[in-house]
This record gives C-alpha cells, sequence and structure tokens, in this order.
C-alpha cells in the first residue's frame, strides 16, 4: 500500500474583485500602470500572480458618496489592496509619468520594513506598493480592511492567516484603532475609524470599490471574515 501526500500550496492571494462603473477604463489603467493582461470585454486582469475580476455596474454608487449618507469618513470593508515589487523605483517613476495619482509621497514603513507608496486607480481605489527584494515584479501583499468590531477581525485573521506578530496603533481625539498582522507571505491592516453599525445595511455590488478576494493555501475552509467580507479560501483536495 503506498500513500501519496501532496505538498501543501503555499498562501497567496489569488483573486480580486472590484465592482466599477467603467470597466474599460478602469481595465486599461491596470495594464497601462501595473502590467496586468486585460481581456478583449473588460472583465478580467490577467498577472503571473493575480487574477482580477472586474464586474461592471452602472448603477453603482461610488464609496464617497455613500460614506456622506451615512455620515461616515470611512466605510467598513476591504478599503485598500497592497502588492509587493522588485522594481519599486522604476514602478514609481513609471506611475509619476503616467500621472498616476499619489496619496502622499514615497515613505518608510518602519513596521514592515519596506519603503511604501500609496496610489489611487481612476476610481479611488487605493494601492498601496511595497519595495522587496524577492523575485517578483508585482505580487500580492497587504489587505486593508475597515471594521466596526476591531477585536473579533483580528482574532478571526490571527487564526485564518499566516500572521505570527501584531503591531497596535491605538490613537485618540478622535479614537482610531489599528491593528498591523505580518507574516511571511502577508500582512493585514485593520482599522476602526469610528463607533458604527452600517455594515449590515450594505451591499457592496451596488458601490464601487474591492468586492472579494480569493485565497490559496488557507488550511481551513472559508467564505467571509468576521464582519461578513467576501474573503473565501476552498482548499483543494
Amino acid at each position: 500500500l503506498f500513500t501519496f501526500c501532496s505538498t501543501p500550496e503555499k498562501f497567496k492571494f489569488d483573486e480580486l474583485t472590484i465592482v466599477t462603473k467603467d470597466s474599460e477604463t478602469l481595465s486599461k489603467w491596470y495594464s497601462q500602470n501595473l502590467g496586468f493582461m486585460d481581456s478583449k470585454d473588460h472583465s478580467l486582469l490577467y498577472h503571473d500572480n493575480l487574477t482580477i475580476k472586474l464586474t461592471q455596474n452602472t448603477e453603482a454608487k461610488h464609496r464617497d458618496s455613500v460614506e456622506r449618507a451615512y455620515n461616515v469618513n470611512y466605510l467598513p470593508g476591504i478599503f485598500k489592496f497592497g502588492f509587493k515589487t522588485n522594481q519599486f523605483d522604476g514602478l514609481v517613476d513609471h506611475l509619476k509619468k503616467n500621472n498616476v495619482q499619489f496619496v502622499g509621497s514615497v515613505m518608510e514603513d518602519t513596521i514592515l520594513n519596506r519603503r511604501m507608496v500609496i496610489v489611487k486607480d481612476p476610481e479611488a481605489n487605493y494601492i498601496q506598493l511595497f519595495e522587496d527584494n524577492g523575485p517578483d515584479k508585482l505580487k500580492p501583499y497587504l489587505l486593508a480592511v475597515i471594521s466596526e468590531d476591531i477585536g473579533s477581525q483580528e482574532k478571526w485573521y490571527q487564526v485564518n492567516f499566516p500572521v505570527d506578530r501584531t503591531h497596535l496603533f491605538d490613537r485618540e481625539d478622535p479614537d482610531v484603532f489599528i491593528r498591523i498582522l505580518g507574516g511571511n507571505d502577508v500582512a493585514i491592516e485593520l482599522i476602526q475609524p469610528q463607533e458604527s453599525d452600517i455594515q449590515k445595511e450594505l451591499d457592496y455590488s451596488q458601490i464601487t470599490g474591492f468586492y472579494s478576494i480569493g485565497i490559496t493555501g488557507a488550511s481551513v475552509a472559508f467564505e467571509k471574515d468576521a464582519e461578513g467580507n467576501l474573503i473565501y479560501n476552498t482548499p483543494k483536495n
């Protein structure tokens, strides 16, 4: 009797879905600026390490209008997505030449020990880029989530993601609670900026922005995180 054991898959983000009012414009931006290959109908973007699905909804509301409607500064949910790159300086120069909108300037992230910069795509989705000396020109690395209950979220990600260190950055006046969870292959940023209880009312398919994230390599199956964000993993047999 012979028993064959498959090698466990390495943890990684492998699929990102974005709700957009204009998939053609958004797909061209990711192609021209981050090197993704666009499908003919602008519904899919391919890269070595990630597939982006663009779900076009011309009736979707921009996040800022929904924030104003609920009188909050940040909507709960997936807030930002980040990549690490071994061509950081060249990529930053390329983005500047293409007149990409930067949020601040290049900074040293003293927690993750990497230089980083944040940019926005045409629909104001936040993309964070980190310097890396690994083999990848562009590899998914960071997930940032606005939370209504940061304690339950912190526990959920510590259990389900390969993170082994946690940094607390709680602030006062106004109260903002921040957790950075770090691991070799992933970083999670959790932010609770204000007291709110609106997430259960939101239909993210009707709001532009990051909608769902697919994971490979987590040890157990899951479809949502502790607050219902569509973070899913289906282990392969």
